[in-house]
Formats: structure tokens, C-alpha cells, sequence
């Protein structure tokens, strides 16, 4: 009898020893992955800052290289400004109308004008000395189309002068004038002249005085 509960009291703590070691392997086993845990977690929070470093870095040298093609193509651009330029990108050729009233009779000048031969409508000029406001005109955008911004502007200040008979072309007279200012190098003067025009609502050459071509100016005057 003694004899059986010796043996069941050893085969009770050979048991409680097997137990014990299994739950010793599985809590190593726990602890393992436990650990595990953590340094897969702390490599993806690790990974963050580095990827996101990685993308601020990226988009930094894009940013910086817009900033330097922007400077560099403004560079350009400011350096092959001219009045010249200027004024070829915003002269607006006039076109003598075709319709004339019953009986007027269409002048040399305005004939040479329409063919687009701007010497001869100066030299006729020369030898007629009209004194019609239309022939005037001509003349003036003849001056102005050769080249001429000197002649073209004094033409240009005599016809505005005479109120009286300028009213069919002022709105092309004062268009042009800053324009010939712009060519004989009056840059202030055409300022002035061109944003005066931009605030005339009656005037249709009002749309055509941009915030770009009063950019141009101001760089102009920085040029020179």
C-alpha cells in the first residue's frame, strides 16, 4: 500500500516536471515572437521618416529645378527685350477702308498707302503738302511703319492737336503715339500714354493694353 502511493507520488511530480518544461518551451516560444514584434514594428515606424525624408527630398530638387528654368528662361527673356520687340508684338497695322462716300475721290496717297508702299506716300506728301486729315494720317502711319518714330510722332502730336478734325482717328492716334514713344525711347512717356488707354472704356484699343505689355515697359525702363 505505501508501496503505491510512493509510486503515485513520483509519477505526480514526473508529470508536474513535464508540464512545467512544456510551459517553460511555450513561454520562450512567446517571449520569441513578443520580441519579434517589437523589431518588425519599430523597423516600419523607422521606415517612415526615412521614406517620407526620401519624398521631401525628391520633390525638393523638383521644385528646384522649376525655380531654375523659370529664372533662367526670365533671364532670357529680359536680356532679348527691346523697344523694337515691343512694339512689333503690339503695332496693329491699319487698314484704309475700302467703302468711300458718293463722290470723294480716293487721293494718291491713299492709294500708295493701300499697296503698302509707305516711301512713296511720304514722297507724294512731299510734293503735294496735303493738308487733308486722312492724307495726314496716312503719312503719320507710313512714318511709323518705315520706321521713322521720330517724324511719325510729330505727325502724330499735330493731327491730336487739331480737335477739330481728328475725331475719325484719335482712338488710332493715341494707340499709336505711345507706341512712337516706345520708338524714339520715351519709355515713361509711353507709360503713361498706354495706361491712360486702358482706363478709356471707349476707347477699343483699350483691350489691347495688357498687364504683360506693361511689365515689358517697366523692364524696359530697368534696361535702360
Amino acid at each position: 500500500m505505501n508501496t503505491n502511493a510512493e509510486l503515485k507520488d513520483a509519477f505526480s511530480k514526473q508529470f508536474l516536471a513535464k508540464e512545467a518544461i512544456k510551459l517553460a518551451g511555450i513561454r520562450k516560444q512567446v517571449k520569441e515572437v513578443h520580441i519579434q514584434y517589437h523589431v518588425d514594428n519599430e523597423s516600419v515606424i523607422d521606415s517612415k521618416p526615412k521614406l517620407r525624408k526620401s519624398w521631401v527630398s525628391y520633390i525638393s530638387k523638383i521644385a528646384a529645378s522649376v525655380a531654375i528654368f523659370i529664372l533662367g528662361f526670365g533671364a532670357y527673356q529680359f536680356m532679348n527685350l527691346s523697344a523694337q520687340k515691343v512694339i512689333e508684338e503690339n503695332t496693329i497695322t491699319y487698314i484704309e477702308p475700302t467703302m468711300r462716300g458718293v463722290g470723294a475721290a480716293e487721293s494718291e496717297i491713299s492709294k500708295a498707302y493701300k499697296s503698302a508702299d509707305y516711301g512713296k506716300v511720304i514722297g507724294l506728301n512731299n510734293e503735294t503738302r496735303s493738308t487733308n486729315v486722312e492724307d495726314q494720317f496716312l503719312v503719320s502711319m507710313a512714318y511709323f511703319n518705315a520706321g521713322n518714330y521720330k517724324i511719325a510722332l510729330e505727325k502724330i502730336d499735330e493731327l491730336l492737336n487739331d480737335k477739330v478734325n481728328n475725331g475719325q482717328y484719335i482712338n488710332q492716334l493715341q494707340y499709336y503715339k505711345g507706341l512712337a514713344l516706345l520708338g524714339t525711347g520715351n519709355i515713361s512717356e509711353a507709360t503713361t500714354v498706354f495706361k491712360t488707354i486702358r482706363t478709356d472704356s471707349t476707347n477699343p484699343y483699350s483691350k489691347n493694353i495688357s498687364e504683360t505689355l506693361l511689365l515689358k515697359l517697366k523692364l524696359l525702363a530697368l534696361k535702360n
